[in-house]
């Protein structure tokens, strides 16, 4: 920085060493950035973690790691950072994407998670999960997925459902696309007959049932893989409020989520103590089906619940 003249806090580093990372401070106030970066994988954006000098301190909607940012109207942009994941970096194989059906979903439909076929089941932030297949050919006559980018949908009608189609949008909700295997035009797709398979894509905290074309809660069921742990801890009451909009009463959740050892995310460490806190506060009943050891080191741990909505009295 003394060299070229440049401000310490303009000046930026980037090493293999989470310790020299840590060591930013020059002098009181000032400060540079520092990344920690994998050099086997080559120089991408994506592989670097954003490392704070206090890193135990509470991450805010601008934090570098919570794909959530505050554009300059106010409103809070969570699709960006993912739409530009999907388009410039995943190079159609997202880390998170299993190119099978997720074990727990084959393990537990049926035994604790019992779904009606005849009643739509909702798969938030569903990215192009072969699990929608698997749920329509099971039987089910509605399913229905959430996904905030478009390349995502495009890829599931590539390699999944050469059917999949977009349905022109008229409604008020302009920030919504609909895609479908659906024979029917406009609402009534999510209304129509036969094993279909349909993907809003827009931004999940913005929906509610009259995204859906209904007054009142719509889905039976909700199967929630990598959504949860996808959304910054300070955002997961909003995701909550919006899952518990969608879901009618009576009606049961199966969720997956990890532990990865680390507060940094995604994905986001979802204890039962989380989930817990999230939906009893909402008269849920929550239930941890399994626990195992995760994929993200030897200490992280992946959990199922089973959590049921009570119903009216």
């Amino acid at each position: 920085a003394a060299f070229y003249d440049v401000p310490i806090e303009r000046c930026v580093l980037f090493d293999d060493d989470a310790t020299n990372c840590s060591l930013t401070e020059v002098s009181p106030g000032h400060k540079f950035t520092a990344y920690r970066c994998n050099p086997e994988k080559g120089f991408r954006l994506s592989d670097y973690v954003h490392v704070e000098e206090n890193d135990s301190a509470p991450s805010s909607s601008a934090d570098k790691d919570n794909y959530f940012e505050p554009k300059s109207d106010g409103t809070i942009d969570r699709l960006g950072r993912w739409d530009h994941k999907w388009n410039h970096e995943y190079e159609s194989k997202p880390r998170f994407h299993l190119a099978d059906v997720n074990p727990n979903l084959e393990q537990w439909y049926g035994q604790r998670f019992m779904p009606a076929l005849d009643m739509p089941i909702l798969l938030p932030l569903c990215g192009k999960t072969v699990d929608l297949k698997w749920l329509a050919d099971t039987g089910h006559k509605r399913v229905v997925g959430v996904e905030g980018v478009r390349r995502g949908i495009e890829e599931l009608r590539d390699e999944i459902f050469g059917d999949l189609r977009y349905i022109p949008n008229d409604e008020e909700y302009s920030a919504i696309q609909v895609w479908t295997t659906a024979n029917k035009n406009g609402e009534s797709w999510f209304e129509s007959d036969g094993n279909n398979v349909s993907i809003v894509c827009g931004d999940f905290f913005t929906m509610t049932p009259s995204t859906f074309g209904q007054k009142n809660a719509c889905f039976g069921a909700v199967y929630d893989r990598g959504a949860i742990v996808a959304v910054p801890p300070s955002s997961r009451p909003d995701y909550v409020s919006v899952i518990d909009s969608l879901l009618m009463p009576g009606g049961q959740i199966l969720m997956v989520t990890v532990d990865t050892g680390r507060d940094k995310g995604p994905p986001f460490p979802v204890t039962p103590g989380v989930v817990e806190e999230l939906f009893s506060t909402l008269g849920y009943i929550v239930s941890v089906l399994h626990e195992h050891n995760g994929d993200f080191g030897e200490n992280s741990k992946e959990f199922v619940f089973l959590i049921t909505k009570p119903k009216m009295a």
